[in-house]
């Protein structure tokens, strides 16, 4: 697997842990917000376009890395749910179950350190498939749980390879609350669109 593969799972971490920041003590008290899909808006940068839900907020960011570029597209929802589509051109080639399992690695151990409880568990990884893109593609859904956690976070790992470029898309919310928000994610999904890379 390349270098900035394996880089782009802790690239995803930072991203996401800045993302779970301060809601802690208010999403354990009141749930999730759900995901506002009546009122959604368009986002389209680098030749990536979707439609997400009204009350959820994006960030674009780029790296180069070698001879690839790195796009990375983060998107949060006013609680814990969080999105993150990283779109790799030229295209590269990923292994599913390792960039998984180093993801839900760095994820428990941050959650730890956190916490300052020592580590959390890995629940069972189980293959998913997606329509996306105009395709069924493969993916992967696991649990984590983190000491002091009230509730598991379901994180799932999807994959498009495509002509000059390969997407990777990553959601994570905890466990209790992903009726409130998949409508969300899947409305950022079905919607995505991506232009052929040069």
């Amino acid at each position: 697997m390349p270098s900035i593969v394996r880089a782009a799972a802790s690239w995803w971490l930072i991203a996401w842990v800045a993302a779970i920041g301060g809601c802690e003590g208010a999403r354990a008290w009141f749930g999730e917000p759900r995901a506002d899909v009546a009122a959604p808006r368009r986002h389209a940068s680098g030749g990536i376009s979707f439609v997400l839900p009204g009350d959820w907020s994006v960030r674009d960011g780029l790296a180069r890395v070698e001879d690839t570029e790195l796009r990375t597209i983060e998107v949060e929802g006013p609680g814990e749910a969080f999105l993150l589509i990283q779109s790799f051109e030229p295209a590269v080639a990923v292994d599913l179950d390792e960039q998984l399992g180093r993801t839900l690695d760095a994820m428990l151990a941050r959650l730890g350190e956190r916490a300052d409880l020592g580590p959390g568990a890995r629940g069972e990884v189980v293959k998913i498939h997606h329509t996306w893109l105009g395709a069924p593609r493969p993916g992967l859904r696991a649990t984590i749980t983190a000491p002091g956690e009230w509730a598991p976070r379901l994180v799932e790992l999807h994959a498009a390879p495509l002509p000059g470029r390969t997407l990777l898309v990553y959601t994570t919310i905890p466990e209790a609350d992903r009726d409130r928000v998949q409508a969300g994610f899947d409305l950022v999904l079905d919607s995505l669109a991506v232009e052929p890379a040069p």
